[in-house]
């Protein structure tokens, strides 16, 4: 675990901005993305519930100001020893919590929150009565101090929804954002649902170059027609 993960100064400027969400744009996207903060931050979660968990972390809903959302809390992240990269360029580029923060913003800095991805709403630092709310909630696992508070989906990818899905990756190539985990259960209602294995433009050149995108929004493409379909279900032969 890294003590950097829990230190407000840590994540400012980096994938987070202090500034409030708003509705439109925030910054050109020829510039690193930066996440706004969640409007109602002060608020309490009420009805908060458990929702599933997966390798980057867990989902919940909660109630907040009486609107609905899902919540997305993050385990720690391990530094990688032999990583060409530095301990803080291992955060902004392969931490899951920054990977996504920098994805909605990109979305957002296009004008295209809540089109390819479900809509977030921001970040939230989380306050000790909240961790400890989720804590009882999720078997005391660890998980750091920050939360996303994005759009709630309740239904799954539908098979009328692959044309628009497909159309879709445009908005990810236009954004110079692309997901390497494609897989049925990532969708809901025909949007992204987790983007914590995003990669980003501008990238580290010595992980991802950038001649490498184009052909990664080709194989996105591809993958999706080849879903096949059952019962009103996706399904794909390379989902592990």
């Amino acid at each position: 675990m890294d003590p950097s993960e829990f230190d407000d100064k840590f994540w400012t400027g980096k994938c987070l901005s202090a500034q409030l969400m708003e509705d439109e744009p925030f910054q050109s996207p020829e510039v690193d993305p930066l996440l706004r903060h969640f409007r109602d931050f002060e608020q309490k979660f009420e009805c908060l519930k458990y929702l599933g968990e997966g390798k980057q972390g867990i989902v919940l809903s909660a109630h907040i100001n009486s609107v609905q959302y899902a919540i997305k809390v993050f385990y720690p992240f391990t530094i990688l020893p032999d990583s060409r990269l530095n301990p803080e360029e291992q955060h902004l580029y392969f931490n899951p919590f920054s990977c996504e923060c920098r994805a909605f913003a990109r979305l957002q800095d296009m004008n295209e929150d809540g089109t390819f991805a479900v809509k977030c709403y921001g970040w939230v630092k989380l306050s000790s009565s909240q961790v400890n709310d989720i804590r009882a909630l999720c078997k005391e696992k660890d998980f750091i101090p920050w939360a996303l508070v994005k759009e709630l989906v309740s239904t799954a990818a539908h098979p009328n929804q692959l044309t628009k899905m497909i159309e879709n990756i445009d908005i990810a190539e236009q954004c110079n954002l692309f997901i390497p985990d494609v897989q049925p259960s990532n969708y809901g209602a025909g949007k992204f649902l987790d983007l914590g294995a995003a990669k980003v433009l501008p990238y580290h050149p010595v992980y991802w170059p950038g001649y490498c995108f184009t052909q990664s929004f080709t194989d996105h493409r591809n993958r999706l027609r080849k879903w096949t379909v059952n019962e009103s279900k996706f399904i794909d032969k390379y989902e592990d």
